[in-house]
């Protein structure tokens, strides 16, 4: 069986020649009158004989082959809340700065989040979960390390403890991300 790495390179390949078979016969068999004219893209278009039959069979074919190949790239869904350090500190939720390329990410009045991250899956099946910074002004930042299947969370990163979702496919944290009071600067 193909990797989905070769499966769309002989999609691709499927798609660029299998229009030469009818243009072929439009050239040797019938008289070649098929035009093709009109804009495209900014660009005014005015083919004709068996090319013009090639290029709109490969348009089609080409306008399609998305739907066909898929992306290599899933929608993740990542619950979980923040809690603030020292307790009792109240800072505006809305000025997180939370980030992962490329969608912006929220954190709810309430302290919960809810975020969809795109995905790697990789040909071989195995994904490649980012990791996502949390920064607040007055706070030192956070790093959460989402974890694929037996992943071990990296050096230097505080472990957060996460479950595996089926529906929606995802990840919930089960205890909060913590963002500390940074320190004052020494002078």
């Amino acid at each position: 069986m193909l990797t989905p790495f070769w499966e769309n390179i002989v999609l691709l390949a499927t798609l660029t020649l299998l229009p030469l078979v009818p243009s072929f016969l439009l050239f040797k068999l019938l008289p070649s009158d098929a035009k093709v004219s009109g804009p495209l893209k900014g660009l005014r278009l005015n083919l004709g004989g068996a090319f013009a039959g090639y290029f709109a069979l490969f348009l089609a074919l080409w306008y399609f082959s998305p739907a066909i190949c898929g992306s290599r790239y899933d929608v993740w869904r990542i619950s979980g809340s923040v809690a603030f350090e020292p307790e009792g500190s109240n800072p505006n939720t809305n000025d997180v700065q939370c980030n992962v390329s490329p969608p912006s990410l929220r954190i709810e009045a309430d302290r919960s989040f809810h975020w969809d991250v795109p995905v790697e899956r990789k040909p071989d099946g195995t994904v490649v979960l980012p990791n996502v910074r949390l920064d607040l002004k007055g706070y030192e930042p956070v790093v959460v390390h989402l974890l694929a299947e037996g992943e071990k969370t990296p050096v230097g990163i505080k472990p957060i403890k996460q479950t595996r979702v089926e529906k929606p496919q995802g990840i919930s944290l089960d205890e909060p991300v913590v963002l500390k009071v940074a320190a004052p600067y020494p002078y």
